[in-house]
């Protein structure tokens, strides 16, 4: 149970560092709210 919680946390952050690169590659606004909040 703990690998897949674990596994889970591993690929948010993955989301979270892709979701960071792409804004500020494109600057897009429309993230910048979502990802500020994390």
């Amino acid at each position: 149970m703990e690998n897949i919680f674990l596994n889970k946390v591993k690929d948010n952050a993955a989301v979270r560092i892709w979701a960071e690169t792409t804004h500020r590659k494109k600057g897009n606004s429309f993230m910048e709210g979502y990802v500020s909040e994390l």
